[in-house]
């Protein structure tokens, strides 16, 4: 017990880690970026445009994006692509619709940009990954 009174008395002492109690992030933000996720899986096939999500919740776009970015480490355009993206790999392996009605279900609004993405996130198009993928069903 003496050598652990001795080592909690004493004055040099190395921290393993760099953060402190004002690093943690309190409860209220985990509850508003969970309502923040929820929004987003419950209307990623609309239209989500920042200035919109952030006025959803009575913030500035820029207040938004740091906060989200700051709880989450990615963009909040980045977290919706993503989600989009989730979404049509699972239209494009469960369902017959086309590459362009899984485009559109899935919140995109060109042709192009869903293919870009989805060859960004997935390392293949659209139709190789549907027909990849409805072979091993």
């Amino acid at each position: 017990l003496s050598i652990l009174d001795l080592m909690a008395s004493g004055k040099e002492y190395t921290t393993i880690s760099q953060a402190t109690v004002e690093d943690v992030k309190n409860g209220t933000d985990s509850q508003r970026i969970n309502i923040i996720y929820d929004y987003v899986l419950n209307n990623f096939t609309q239209k989500c445009t920042i200035p919109g999500v952030a006025s959803h919740f009575g913030m500035t776009p820029q207040s938004f994006c740091r906060f989200f970015k700051s709880r989450t480490r990615k963009t909040f355009i980045n977290f919706l692509t993503e989600i989009r993206i989730s979404y049509a790999c699972k239209l494009l392996i469960s369902d017959d619709l086309s590459v362009i009605e899984v485009c559109y279900n899935s919140g995109f609004e060109s042709l192009s940009n869903f293919n870009r993405q989805f060859k960004r996130i997935m390392n293949t198009t659209p139709l190789q990954y549907k027909k990849e993928n409805r072979n091993n069903l």
